[in-house]
This record gives structure tokens, C-alpha cells and sequence, in this order.
């Protein structure tokens, strides 16, 4: 299925935090990049997590948020295989996903980053603010050889500056987060007991971080 015939048929799951969490952070980077730049292209994935709710992680095709007109409702363009994952758990409409083709995969003369900026481009803005350390230096050129009339802005770290502040739901999940923990830390030296060697100790460490504790679920590590 094509990416638009898809948009009607993937429901969304829910996210770890509500749309208004997600619009908040959008905000708040546009409140520090509007002097800098007309369009913020984010492409460092932990950044497009903490704005969009996408979890997917890639690290050899291009990815991108671009943040634009309308601060609160970002595009996202990734690999058209990876488009209904997105769809499925991040807070935009379906509609804000976009997905490229495979003709921009492996290829030496095309990047996915032709269709990030090529969309960019189409907005007619003056200055496009760019997660340059999250990029490599022949995929900025290349963008400035294609689009040579894009004035490139750096934007590197505003991201992280960004996460560094916590909201009041982050501090509650963060507190959540503690108890598990805590309870799975304290279980440590029994482990140790009824354990022979150090990879069972770290199995049952990794299992009851998922399981959770007090009908708090955990989550997988990393």
C-alpha cells in the first residue's frame, strides 16, 4: 500500500505523553529557534522522539521533523517502510507522515534527505535551521549544491537544551521510573543467591525492570 492509502487505515496507539506534552515541547522550540530560522529540520532521533512520540531509531537513512509554519503540527519524512510505525505511535495527524521511496535507499546519487529538503524548499523559506552535528558533512553540502538559494542555520544542541527542562509529566514519569528501580536494585543480591552465573543475575535484572512493581509497567533496556 502507498503511504496515503495507508493514512486511513493505521490507528494510533497511545503515546507516553499526551498531544499538549508533545505541543508544549514544539512550542518551546520554536520560542527558541524563531529568531534563527523560518523552518527547523530535527533529525537526531532521540530529538524527534521527545517532539513527536516516534520511537523508530535509524541510523544509516534519513530522517526528519521539519517544523514550520504551524509549530504544532510538524511533518515527519522517513523511509516509506518505516511510515506506518510512525503513524502508529506519534501524537500528529497520519497525514503529517510522510514516507519516501526505496529509490532513495543505497543509492550513491539520491538521499532521503533530497525529499526532506525538497519539501523544505517548497515552503519558500529564508533560513532552515539544520541538526548539522546529527548530520554528515557531504549530506549538508550536498543540500546546499541542490537548494543553493536555503540559507543553512545550525541548531545543534537546542534540542537537548530543551529536554533538560522537565515538565511536570516528565518528573511523574520520572518518579515512576524511580520505584521500579529501586525495587528491582533491592532484589539484586537475592539474584545473586539463587543465581550461578553473572548472565542470570542480569536476566532477572532486565525481566523485572520490565515487569514493573505496584501495577507500574516498565519497559525494555537498552
Amino acid at each position: 500500500l502507498t503511504v496515503p492509502a495507508l493514512r486511513g487505515k493505521v490507528a494510533k496507539a497511545s503515546t507516553p505523553f499526551d498531544k499538549r506534552e508533545y505541543q508544549s515541547r514544539l512550542r518551546r522550540l520554536h520560542q527558541r529557534t524563531a529568531d534563527k530560522c523560518d523552518v527547523a529540520v530535527i533529525v537526531d532521533a532521540a530529538n524527534i522522539c521527545y517532539l513527536s512520540g516516534y520511537l523508530g531509531e535509524s541510523g544509516y537513512v534519513p530522517q526528519g521533523l521539519v517544523i514550520a509554519e504551524d509549530p504544532l503540527v510538524p511533518r515527519l519524512f522517513l523511509r516509506r517502510q518505516d511510515a506506518p510505525a510512525a503513524m502508529y505511535w506519534s501524537f500528529m495527524p497520519n497525514a503529517c507522515i510522510e514516507g519516501y521511496s526505496e529509490d532513495f535507499i543505497g543509492h550513491r546519487e539520491l538521499s532521503g534527505f533530497d525529499v526532506i529538503f525538497d519539501h523544505v524548499a517548497s515552503l519558500r523559506a529564508s533560513s532552515v535551521g539544520v541538526e548539522m552535528d546529527s548530520m554528515a558533512a557531504a549530506d549538508i553540502e550536498r543540500i546546499r549544491s541542490r537548494h543553493p538559494a536555503l540559507k543553512l542555520v545550525d541548531i545543534s544542541g537546542e534540542g537537548v537544551k530543551l529536554r533538560l527542562r522537565k515538565s511536570a509529566a516528565e518528573v511523574a514519569v520520572q518518579r515512576e521510573a524511580a520505584r521500579i528501580t529501586d525495587h528491582v536494585m533491592a532484589q539484586v543480591p537475592h539474584y545473586f543467591e539463587q543465581s550461578e552465573f553473572e548472565y542470570q543475575v542480569a536476566a532477572k535484572i532486565s525481566a523485572g525492570l520490565i515487569e514493573g512493581v505496584d501495577g507500574l509497567a516498565g519497559h525494555k533496556t537498552d
